[in-house]
């Protein structure tokens, strides 16, 4: 066997489903690994209903590690694994269509096993399993460089299961880049991962996100750790566009652009009014971290409390933070 679907678990709400997806794959050719982060839900409970029918190594974590440090947790999910070459890092909630495995093994002998990530297409699903929303398909091969900035323009849509990665690049790599809640932790890694071959598109099966009540994307008190992490991205990113993105120069320049586009929408992501202390401090910030002027980002609070404003009252509004800043 040399692929690993690893679950680090922890709600057991929707894993059966997950199991069965996986259960149900043309090529079984495979192993899974499930690490219980101390779930107080019985993870195992669902889990023995499949060791009998799928290759599973089972464990329970004696600390909930996911509640401080997500991907740490993932790491030691994937160090559960043993001596396979690419790893699926997928989760206790999402569904993978049944030819998922035997098109990845198509895709890595159409290109002789080159690239160092591969990915599957998405769709959203809701609680239901039903799809509420088809994502834009990915480019077939992408360079890491722009996959990065497609991803700040809003171009289109990726999450942690449709990737599958080499273990070996991944532990050269350093493993996952690490940020609060592992917000934007997937992005980073597969942009370090793949920047030396880039990334390729398994055409003809698809994997499906589950937006539901119960994951971090729709969790609203997790605000300023949401934040910061969105922060620590944009600086990562950009020392890392300088470092490996210098032969082409449009690049830093889309970045720039780029990044008040993707920060203000991580901002509306997070359906929160904030409070004009809130509005300023968090503008100083993007000030001093990020170099996004002040007066720009105060606005953006703004629109977000109030809907986007006129823009006689938004060059009043200029004028008075500048006056308050000077």
């Amino acid at each position: 066997m040399d692929i690993a679907i690893v679950i680090p678990a922890y709600k057991r709400q929707y894993l059966e489903a997950t199991l069965l997806s996986i259960l149900t794959q043309t090529d079984k050719s495979f192993n899974v690994y499930i690490g219980d982060d101390n779930s107080p839900d019985d993870i195992y409970e669902v889990v023995k209903q499949f060791e009998a029918r799928l290759k599973i190594s089972y464990k329970k974590f004696a600390d909930n590690l996911g509640a401080t440090n997500l991907t740490q947790h993932w790491e030691r999910c994937i160090d559960m694994a043993q001596d396979e070459k690419w790893i699926w890092l997928f989760s206790d909630d999402d569904l993978m269509d049944t030819n998922c495995v035997s098109m990845f093994r198509r895709a890595l002998a159409s290109t002789n096993s080159k690239y160092d990530v591969y990915r599957f297409n998405s769709k959203i699903i809701n609680h239901e399993g039903v799809v509420v929303q088809n994502n834009t398909l990915h480019p077939m091969v992408e360079n890491a460089c722009e996959f990065a900035i497609a991803r700040l323009e809003l171009q289109r849509s990726s999450y942690a299961v449709e990737y599958i990665f080499s273990k070996q690049k991944y532990i050269g790599s350093g493993k996952f880049v690490s940020f609060p809640l592992a917000w934007s932790s997937d992005d980073a890694t597969w942009i370090s991962i793949g920047s030396d071959k880039g990334i390729f598109t398994i055409p003809d099966a698809f994997v499906y996100w589950r937006y539901s009540f119960t994951n971090i994307s729709a969790v609203q008190h997790l605000v300023k750790e949401k934040i910061e992490a969105s922060i620590q991205y944009l600086v990562w990113l950009k020392k890392w566009i300088i470092t490996n993105c210098k032969s082409d120069n449009t690049i830093i320049s889309r970045y720039e652009k780029a990044k008040n586009t993707w920060l203000k929408h991580q901002l509306k992501l997070l359906n929160k009014r904030f409070t004009v202390i809130e509005s300023y401090k968090l503008s100083l910030a993007f000030n001093q971290r990020l170099l996004i002027p002040l007066s720009k980002s105060f606005l953006w609070f703004f629109d977000i409390n109030f809907g986007p404003l006129k823009v006689k009252l938004k060059k009043q509004l200029v004028m008075l933070v500048k006056k308050i800043t000077i």
